[in-house]
């Protein structure tokens, strides 16, 4: 019975008064997490803002917070890498981990320069067409509605696939043009 009432608090059943700076404490230890992170969690189980305000600023002046590109770097490195993102995806996941805008744009670009981001956009176009002819076996064939070839089709969902993970355009149809997959038209289309 205590332990479903430690767990399933509201926010009309706040966390006594002591206890904020303990709970933050036990989620430190568990992950590293930003202040915004901290905060949102806090307030889900139910600690009023002072409370939260003044744990936050009592673990940074212990220093058991350290600052939110600190957290969010090793983090950043290994799900770029990992998940074969680029730069814009990575920026907006950084935000939503409670990094301003400025500094999750200049840390995704620090972290993904543009030789490496270059390096994993080839490996994920690999991986796509891999995928997209996977799906559809013979790419020569002709999409009867559209009245094109197939293999525009598979170009078409190369290009989505990999503006969702983040690259930019321009290096897409760039990388795609390269591998022969984007035929460009006499009119340069």
């Amino acid at each position: 019975m205590l332990s479903s009432m430690i767990w399933r608090r509201s926010p009309r059943n706040a966390v006594p008064a002591g206890e904020p700076f303990t709970l933050a404490l036990a989620m430190l230890a568990r992950r590293p997490l930003t202040r915004a992170e901290l905060r949102e969690r806090l307030e889900r189980k139910g600690v009023e803002t002072g409370g939260i305000e003044s744990s936050i600023a009592d673990l940074e002046s212990r220093g058991f917070l350290p600052p939110d590109v600190a957290i969010v770097r090793v983090w950043a490195e290994s799900r770029a890498r990992r998940k074969g993102i680029g730069r814009e995806r990575l920026a907006r996941e950084l935000v939503v981990r409670g990094l301003r805008a400025g500094e999750a744009k200049g840390l995704a670009e620090e972290l993904l320069p543009d030789l490496v981001q270059s390096g994993l956009l080839q490996r994920e176009l690999e991986r796509a067409v891999a995928a997209m002819k996977k799906s559809n076996p013979s790419p020569r064939g002709r999409n009867k509605e559209a009245g094109r070839p197939a293999v525009s089709r598979i170009a078409e969902k190369v290009f989505d696939r990999l503006r969702r993970k983040g690259f930019p355009t321009g290096e897409i149809r760039r990388a795609l043009e390269k591998s022969g997959l984007w035929g460009l038209s006499s009119s340069g289309e």
